[in-house]
């Protein structure tokens, strides 16, 4: 019997979504574990938004994937590791056209990530980052060290705080705005919300009636994008609202932290980093991801739930979205120290 031939994709859209079904199946020669997929899926999805979705597959060079990475580096303010499995998940997908699809060259050769040895040597130091502990905690977000130039006290403590009540990424914190606040009854489950947001639409007018949550809702938007593409809801914790009700003040329905907006954070982020040192050379933004996760553990919160919340990804977790109500959500925040 012959071998079947896959009739040749044309476009850089057709290759991504017949590689993603691939990579998804169960069993499949191109099977990855669920989470990789998710993750290879953002990327694939990006790059061919990067590119537009009707470019044929064989034009597509190694400059098309270097100027995607520049973009993801440089104006997404993606770390260099980041970028890197971003693009992994791309070489994964012309590998998968070059055997199915019939590319005929390999645009993902020789583009790499160039890291310098200052970046190096941070990243073996990697594994000493760690969450604060609840006096670090505290110090960051209540009398942060100066001294104060570009930015105020105010704005380097509000950042930590969204980072220690939330659990977001830096890059998330820096792209919020007001539109991103979202009211939801605490008895709404959060899969129905996240199957039609639009339908559960409240935005926030400066009252929370009884019964109701202030939360943020992520997603990617056009000048924000998520580690991991999954949509998720974060409600507001009691200790985060002050800080949430004077920056809504300020912003007056644009961004929370405008300074932090043009870049992902990376210029701000640097300037916090080298202040928080002071307090001690192991401390991260980063870290007080770590920080909401283990305090949520450790007060008897669910992986399920908290999961949910930090928007990881994994092969049970997506399950855990489902009859998962606000409330629940609301009372896991509120049990971060």
């Amino acid at each position: 019997m012959k071998p079947k031939h896959s009739k040749a994709a044309t476009t850089i859209q057709d290759v991504c979504d017949r590689w993603i079904k691939a990579i998804s199946s169960k069993g499949g020669n191109y099977a990855v574990a669920p989470s990789t997929s998710l993750r290879y899926a953002f990327s694939g999805r990006s790059f061919v938004a990067f590119i537009g979705g009707k470019a044929p597959i064989d034009e597509i060079t190694a400059n098309h994937v270097s100027d995607y990475r520049d973009d993801r580096i440089e104006n997404y303010g993606k770390s260099k590791k980041t970028v890197d499995n971003e693009l992994s998940a791309l070489r994964s997908m012309f590998r998968y056209a070059r055997e199915k699809c019939g590319l005929r060259n390999k645009p993902e050769d020789g583009v790499h990530v160039k890291w310098t040895k200052v970046e190096r040597r941070r990243a073996k130091r990697i594994g000493k980052r760690r969450p604060p502990t609840h006096t670090e905690a505290d110090a960051i977000c209540t009398d942060f060290p100066g001294p104060h130039k570009q930015y105020s006290v105010d704005d380097y403590q509000d950042y930590a705080m969204f980072a220690r009540y939330t659990g977001m990424r830096q890059g998330e914190i820096a792209h919020l705005c007001a539109g991103d606040f979202n009211l939801y009854a605490a008895d709404e489950f959060v899969d129905q919300i996240l199957k039609n947001p639009k339908s559960y639409e409240n935005p926030f007018d400066g009252d929370i009636p009884n019964d109701f949550v202030l939360c943020l809702f992520i997603a990617d938007t056009d000048t924000r994008r998520t580690k991991t593409g999954l949509e998720r809801v974060v409600p507001i914790a009691d200790k985060l609202l002050p800080i949430v009700f004077a920056r809504l003040k300020r912003a007056k329905g644009r961004a929370l932290f405008p300074f932090a907006e043009t870049d992902g954070g990376s210029s701000f982020g640097r300037k916090w980093l080298k202040l928080v040192k002071e307090i001690h050379t192991e401390l991260t933004m980063h870290g007080f991801r770590h920080y909401s996760a283990s305090e949520m553990e450790n007060n008897g919160v669910s992986e399920a739930v908290s999961s949910i919340i930090l928007g990881h990804v994994k092969d049970d977790v997506h399950d855990g979205y489902f009859h998962k109500q606000i409330r629940v959500l609301k009372e896991a925040v509120d049990k971060i120290y």
